[in-house]
């Protein structure tokens, strides 16, 4: 996979690949690094459910190294897709039904 581009949200840093899909990273204990898949919808960038856990930098390590990247400015807000509710049910909305609403 080839990275295009990094930017920073807060303490996330969203990779930006060449075929358009779109990664977060966010530092997790000592020298763990955690991440989830990303999806734009309107104005939104979504972070999708954390799906991948490795070595990764020390907490200072991480966040000197976020502080150079470029704020991320593709959308005016950002929100975890656990916190999107589907209304006709109640339910937390799925990545795969915010997929599908996402067109292409």
């Amino acid at each position: 996979m080839i990275c295009a581009n990094q930017y920073r949200i807060n303490e996330y840093r969203i990779s930006e690949f060449a075929d358009g899909r779109l990664w977060w990273d966010a530092h997790a204990g000592l020298g763990k690094q955690i991440g989830g898949p990303c999806f734009i919808y309107g104005n939104i960038l979504v972070l999708g459910a954390r799906c991948s856990e490795e070595d990764g930098f020390l907490k200072l390590e991480f966040f000197n190294q976020l502080k150079r990247l470029p704020l991320w400015k593709k959308t005016r807000y950002y929100c975890f897709v656990s916190a999107l509710i589907d209304v006709s049910s109640g339910r937390n909305i799925s990545e795969q039904k915010l997929q599908q609403l996402i067109p292409v």
